[in-house]
């Protein structure tokens, strides 16, 4: 006589691992056997591709016959049915006994309120040191490039001179190569003081020159230490000791502190200028020279730009602070070539001197190009005054911009000076000629990123 019932074996056949919850094994808690009729756990869905060929019959003692199940169950060892969890929808949704994985605590969010703003850290820093000025002997608190402050030399360099790129160094070596911090330094010996800020004071050696120390050359300086009551300072660089001369020599106070300190500029101010010797002379100083290049083609006087230059140098000039006392001012036009002009003071008005092979350029005039501009005035007025007509039916349109810069360069090499450049067109002739690279049919193209 034969029966129909669900049989769930107590232990897996030989040589099958079991698995709790697979057909033909114990379900585990909670959940119906995979691959029999039953019902699942609420809410939970049937296993897709399951199909039942209707009522089994078992033998006692004889192996489960696995069901007749399409998807992740297969035929096992012996006839049992086996599931492969891998495969298995539920296995995947649920591979822990049919339960849910574990959700993960959100994470946090970042607070906007807490990140730095650049608008408010610049408002707050303006409005720390319009306040108070800022002492050079602090440090911290440096104010930032973008502030408007007034400091105090107090031994250590003005910001606006040399800032540190950041002003927190790390003070190990496994620190620096954690952090990766760039360190730089932004130098501007001659960058423009506030106008309630000190000068810098000017200091005169004589021919000795100024105080240095014999090992490593750092000149003296505010954080030099004196010892032997005055007679020896020690280096701040390289520690080394050295005599300080006779005639430097002074007395020091119970602090160890000269007693002429607050006299001497060199060791209360972190920024002096030091007059130079003769070792760092290679030639006797000469007035600076200030030379006017102007752009003289069609384009040039069309445009009204020469008649505009030569009213822009006459006030540069003569209006206002004017030029530093003594120094000297020339004047070029230039179109295919390059027209020089003597500018002596005994001359009634300027003389031209027209130079087109501007390959082998070169100044054809040895006294009258740079000139006094007070001395000469009359002739400079005169030439600036002129030169809108002068070039008034200039047809040219290529100006030879390289071959003035060569020109001019070989002219101030030794003496120094600056060449003021008033240009209107691509110079696209002579030294140095720029070739015209815009393409308007390359506009809105692929190629377009080639010009």
């Amino acid at each position: 006589m034969s029966r129909t019932r669900r049989v769930y074996p107590t232990a897996p056949p030989p040589g099958v691992a079991a698995q709790p919850g697979a057909p033909g094994y114990p379900p585990a808690p909670g959940m119906q056997a995979p691959g029999f009729p039953g019902t699942c756990p609420p809410g939970y869905p049937a296993p897709a591709g399951a199909a039942f060929s209707g009522p089994q019959t078992f033998v006692p003692g004889a192996p489960v016959p696995a069901p007749n199940i399409a998807g992740p169950y297969a035929q096992g060892p012996g006839g049992v049915a086996t599931a492969h969890p891998a495969a298995s929808p539920h296995a995947q949704q649920y591979p822990q006994h049919g339960q849910p994985p574990p959700q993960e605590p959100p994470k946090p969010r970042i607070d906007i309120n807490q990140m730095p703003m650049p608008g408010l850290v610049h408002a707050r820093d303006q409005e720390i040191h319009s306040k108070q000025p800022y002492s050079t002997a602090l440090r911290t608190g440096v104010p930032l490039v973008s502030t408007d402050f007034t400091a105090v030399d107090d031994g250590n360099s003005n910001p606006r001179f040399m800032r540190m790129t950041t002003y927190s160094v790390p003070h190990t070596e496994e620190l620096l190569k954690a952090s990766h911090i760039p360190l730089g330094m932004i130098v501007q010996p001659l960058a423009d003081l506030a106008p309630s800020e000190e000068p810098v004071k000017l200091i005169d050696f004589g021919a000795e020159g100024p105080i240095r120390c014999l090992r490593c050359k750092t000149y003296i300086n505010p954080h030099m230490v004196f010892i032997n009551g005055g007679k020896h300072f020690v280096c701040n660089i390289c520690r080394h000791e050295n005599d300080v001369p006779d005639d430097y020599f002074c007395n020091l106070d119970m602090a160890g502190r000269r007693l002429d300190q607050d006299a001497r500029p060199e060791l209360r101010n972190g920024s002096v200028e030091f007059v130079a010797t003769k070792d760092f002379v290679t030639h006797d100083p000469a007035p600076a020279s200030f030379v006017f290049a102007v752009d003289v083609t069609w384009s040039a006087v069309q445009s009204g730009m020469v008649a505009q230059a030569a009213a822009a140098i006459k006030d540069a000039l003569y209006s206002g602070p004017g030029l530093p006392p003594g120094a000297r001012v020339a004047i070029i036009t230039y179109d295919r070539s390059a027209h020089f002009y003597s500018l002596l003071p005994s001359l009634d008005q300027a003389q031209m001197m027209v130079v087109p092979d501007v390959n082998d350029i070169f100044v054809p005039i040895n006294e009258g190009f740079a000139v006094d501009p007070d001395e000469s005035r009359h002739v400079i007025e005169g030439l600036l005054d002129s030169l809108p007509a002068m070039f008034a039916q200039n047809r040219t349109a290529e100006p030879v911009l390289g071959a003035v810069v060569q020109a001019v360069h070989e002219a101030l090499h030794r003496r120094g000076g600056k060449l003021l450049v008033f240009q209107t067109a691509l110079p696209t002739f002579g030294p140095g000629a720029l070739r015209q690279r815009d393409d308007p049919k390359l506009h809105n193209t692929e190629k377009e990123r080639t010009l």
